[in-house]
C-alpha cells in the first residue's frame, strides 16, 4: 500500500473506488514527494469513541486519514469524538494526580486509622467513577471529564498513604520485599485485566463495552469493602494475629527509631563495635 497526501475531493468521493486512491504526489514548499511505503491499514475498535466525522458511515467505509497520510479502518462506535477530545478525556485522569499526594502521606504517616481509610477511599471512588463512566459518557463531555478528575484525586495518594502504612507494619529488614509485592499487584492486574476487558467489550452477551467498566468498578468496590474489615492500622490493633508477631514488628520498629535519632550505637556490644570500626578503616 502507499501513502499519499489525498485533496478533499478524492476522499470524500472514493466509494467507486473500491477501497484503492489513486497515487497523489504529497507536496511540501512545492516539491512534489516520491510516494513512501506505509503499514497495511489498522482496523481500529474503538469501545468509547470514534473519531468518524459523519455517522452515516458504515464500517467498510474508508474514514478520512486522521493524519493525512495513511487510510485507516474504524468499526462503527457510539461516540463520534474527535481525536483531541478523547485525548482530553484521557489526560484528565492525570488532572488532579498529583494535588494531594503530600497532604495525605503526611496525614496517613502521623495517623494509622487515617492512612487505612484514605487508602480505602482511593479504591472506592475510582471505583465508583468507573462504574458510572458508561452511564456519564451519554450525558456529555464535560461530565465525563470531571469524574475523571475525581478519580485522579482519590488515586493520587495511594502510593504515599500505602508507603506510611507499610511503615507501621513492616520491619526494617523486610520493608522493600513487602513493597515490592504489595506493589506488584499493578502491573498484575494490568496484564490480567485488558485481556479480560477486550473479552467483553467485544462481546454481545455481556452488552458490549459498558461490561468492561461494570466488571472493574464492581471489582474495585468489593476489594475496598474488604480492605475496611480487613487492614488495621498497626500489629498492635490487629486481633487476630498471635501476640509474638506485633511484639517482633514494634521491636524492631523501636530500634529503628532509636538508630535514626542516633543512639542505636550504645546498644551494638562492645566487640560489635569494634568490628564495625576496623571495617571503615
Amino acid at each position: 500500500m502507499e501513502c499519499y497526501t489525498y485533496s478533499q475531493d478524492v476522499t470524500d468521493n472514493d466509494e467507486h473506488l473500491d477501497g484503492h486512491r489513486p497515487p497523489i504526489p504529497l507536496v511540501v514548499n512545492g516539491i512534489a514527494l516520491e510516494p513512501r511505503s506505509c503499514p497495511k491499514p489498522v482496523v481500529a475498535d474503538v469501545a468509547l469513541s470514534n473519531v468518524l466525522p459523519n455517522s452515516q458511515d458504515s464500517e467498510n467505509d474508508l474514514a478520512k486519514p486522521p493524519n493525512g497520510l495513511c487510510s485507516t479502518r474504524y468499526l462503527e462506535g457510539p461516540f463520534h469524538w474527535s481525536s483531541f477530545t478523547q485525548e482530553l478525556i484521557l489526560a484528565s485522569g492525570f488532572y488532579g494526580f498529583p494535588w494531594l499526594q503530600l497532604p495525605a502521606g503526611f496525614l496517613a504517616d502521623t495517623n494509622g486509622n487515617a492512612a487505612v481509610w484514605l487508602l480505602a477511599i482511593s479504591f472506592g471512588v475510582p471505583a465508583i467513577c468507573t462504574l458510572l463512566t458508561p452511564l456519564v459518557a451519554y450525558q456529555g463531555v464535560p461530565l465525563l471529564i470531571t469524574i475523571q478528575v475525581i478519580s485522579g484525586l482519590t488515586q493520587g495518594w495511594t502510593f504515599p498513604v500505602f508507603i506510611a502504612l507499610i511503615g507501621r507494619w513492616a520491619p526494617p529488614s523486610e520493608r522493600s520485599r513487602l513493597v515490592t509485592i504489595g506493589s506488584s499487584g499493578i502491573p498484575l492486574a494490568q496484564v490480567i485485566g485488558q485481556p479480560i476487558a477486550g473479552l467483553l467489550s467485544s462481546s454481545e452477551s455481556t452488552g458490549g463495552w459498558p461490561s468492561a467498566f461494570y466488571f472493574s468498578g464492581a471489582l474495585g468496590v468489593l476489594c475496598s469493602i474488604a480492605w475496611v474489615f480487613l487492614v488495621y492500622p498497626s500489629p498492635s490493633a490487629h486481633p487476630r494475629i498471635s501476640p509474638k508477631e506485633p511484639n517482633y514488628i514494634e521491636q524492631n520498629l523501636r530500634l529503628e527509631s532509636r538508630v535514626g535519632e542516633g543512639g542505636g550505637e550504645e546498644e551494638l556490644p562492645r566487640r560489635s563495635r569494634r568490628t564495625c570500626r576496623m571495617g571503615e578503616q
